[in-house]
């Protein structure tokens, strides 16, 4: 099940439950949060240039701001690479050309 935006910034009780008829008659539940954060939705693939162009999607009229980093191990290595505010739901964003074979983005909502 995919959220709605009219969820967003909320946080869930879900409850798994399992069970297995065989032999033993087993069953197990699990209860864990599930926190459902607002937009943005950020979609990465290669151009035909073989260059990453990025999807942002969120809110019109908000502001938003793409990072980058080669290095996930590392929480302060995120950079800003673009900032701008959404005038539709999506924004095509060409990040500049990079000599890193790995590079990780993520969106934030400013």
């Amino acid at each position: 099940m995919v959220p709605i935006d009219a969820q967003g910034n909320s946080t869930n009780w879900v409850i798994v439950r399992v069970t297995d008829d065989g032999c033993g008659n087993l069953s197990s539940a699990q209860s864990f949060s599930v926190a459902v954060v607002e937009r943005p939705l950020l979609q990465a693939f290669l151009s035909t240039n073989a260059q990453p162009v990025l999807l942002l999607g969120g809110q019109d009229g908000v502001i938003y701001g793409i990072e980058a980093t080669t290095n996930l191990g590392n929480p302060n290595s995120w950079q800003p690479i673009w900032q701008g505010t959404l005038t539709n739901l999506s924004q095509l964003i060409e990040p500049s050309a990079s000599t890193n074979r790995m590079m990780f983005f993520r969106a934030l909502r400013r």
